[in-house]
């Protein structure tokens, strides 16, 4: 990806996914037990790059809950909330097409981990900008990873 396409945290794309990013959290903290604070900036963020695929890593602290579901079930909630409610509405992230045919998009946001441990929850997001990220978003969804 060349540098002027590259995420960065002054990229209104950015800041299109934080915003995406802590609507989700927020939405689903009481349920899961997660504190994504009363505004975007509130959560830690970090840029990864892996081999060419971007993720925004959300880092923020857990409150007191009852786990009732497992991590990958929370993907799931949290990345069909992403896909259905949030990703609609926005102007800035737009799906993803890597082939020739309506069934090769993709959304923008794929949620590709979420865990918690020692009072801290992460959430990794990875923004599919590229045909890698598109690869990698469409072998993790074709595996039943989660249903499109």
């Amino acid at each position: 990806m060349s540098n002027t396409k590259k995420l960065t945290k002054d990229k209104i794309e950015y800041l299109h996914i934080l915003h995406a990013g802590w609507r989700t959290a927020s939405y689903y903290s009481r349920l899961f037990g997660m504190d994504a604070g009363d505004e975007p900036a509130e959560m830690q963020t970090y840029l990864l790059e892996r081999e060419g695929i971007t993720s925004v890593r959300f880092k923020f602290p857990s409150c007191d809950s009852d786990k009732e579901y497992s991590f990958g079930e929370i993907r799931e909630i949290m990345q069909q909330h992403l896909q259905y409610c949030i990703l609609p509405g926005d102007k800035i992230l737009r799906p993803y097409m890597g082939g020739s045919t309506i069934y090769d998009i993709v959304e923008p946001l794929y949620i590709d981990r979420v865990e918690e441990s020692k009072g801290i929850w992460r959430i990794d997001i990875v923004y599919v900008d590229n045909p890698l990220a598109y690869k990698y978003v469409v072998e993790r969804t074709w595996k039943g990873d989660m249903i499109l």
